[in-house]
């Protein structure tokens, strides 16, 4: 029997099945552990880049349709704390949101040249009534006066403060004083 120099003795040429086949297993492991930390890493980093819409809900709405095509839309309503349902509605009426923007616009212009044109005495059921008076439109005092506090205007509040207090029964001066 002759050895094979460099070769010691019961040595096999090939490794054996059972271990080619915990390292097949050790492969597919690593392979899978490698990509939950890709996972992972994906979901630290929705949040960060998903920060600056977080002011509003419609903002996350806005994040997840504009990275829907990196990431399923699943796994981002989760990742943000959405429901799916939500976001689909919310996509399906973006043009009668587009609507009301611009009739918001419209209604806010109108407001803005009323109050303008009242050298800014105007405040919100003046403004109200003026819109009915002039246009027919049809807007609630409450509608314009939140308007007016996003576009930052304000009546002068000199109605109010002037006009006779009146109490029970129609009595004048009858009420508390005013301050």
């Amino acid at each position: 029997m002759e050895l094979d120099p460099g070769r010691r003795p019961g040595a096999h040429s090939e490794p054996p099945a059972a271990s080619r086949a915990s390292n097949d297993d050790v492969q597919a492991e690593l392979a899978a552990a490698r990509k939950k930390i890709r996972e992972c890493e994906e979901e630290r980093e929705i949040p960060r880049k998903a920060a600056r819409y977080f002011a509003t809900e419609t903002n996350r709405y806005q994040f997840v349709s504009n990275h829907q095509r990196r990431h399923c839309v699943k796994r981002l309503c989760d990742i943000l704390g959405l429901h799916r349902s939500s976001f689909s509605y919310w996509r399906r009426t973006a043009s009668a949101r587009a609507a009301r923007q611009s009739a918001e616009a419209g209604v806010t212009a109108r407001i803005r040249k009323i109050h303008q044109e009242s050298d800014g005495t105007y405040g919100a059921p003046r403004i109200a009534a003026e819109l009915r008076d002039e246009g027919g439109l049809t807007v609630h005092h409450k509608r314009v006066a939140r308007v007016m506090r996003t576009i930052e205007l304000e009546g002068s509040g000199c109605a109010a403060a002037t006009a006779p207090r009146r109490g029970p029964g129609g009595v004048e001066g009858a009420g508390t004083p005013r301050p």
